[in-house]
């Protein structure tokens, strides 16, 4: 089941991302680590250069679910175990619902 957000949320997210927050906090970001390190100079100058870019995207990675844990699980018993096809089922049954 997916978690929804609020509109509120989905508003800020949405404000925080096209309003230019995001540049300005990692210029400043950027200028207190060149204050902490300064022999990383040339590395910090190339990223406060290229600052424009929204470095953050939604993931697409796809998440594990109930059904898709147990459907691998009874392939890796199936992988494991040689019976009879009539015994297979009922025994990875067991197994992966611990009956």
């Amino acid at each position: 089941m997916a978690i929804k957000t609020s509109k509120s949320n989905e508003l800020y997210f949405s404000t925080y991302k096209i309003s230019g927050k995001y540049a300005k906090n990692r210029r400043k970001k950027l200028e207190r680590e060149l204050k902490r390190n300064p022999n990383n100079e040339k590395q910090i100058h190339q990223a406060l250069s290229n600052i424009s870019a929204y470095r953050r995207k939604k993931p697409s990675t796809k998440k594990w679910s109930k059904t898709a844990i147990k459907e691998c699980m009874i392939k890796k018993v199936f992988s494991k175990i040689n019976l009879s096809p009539a015994q297979t089922s009922t025994h990875a049954f067991r197994i992966v619902w611990g009956i």
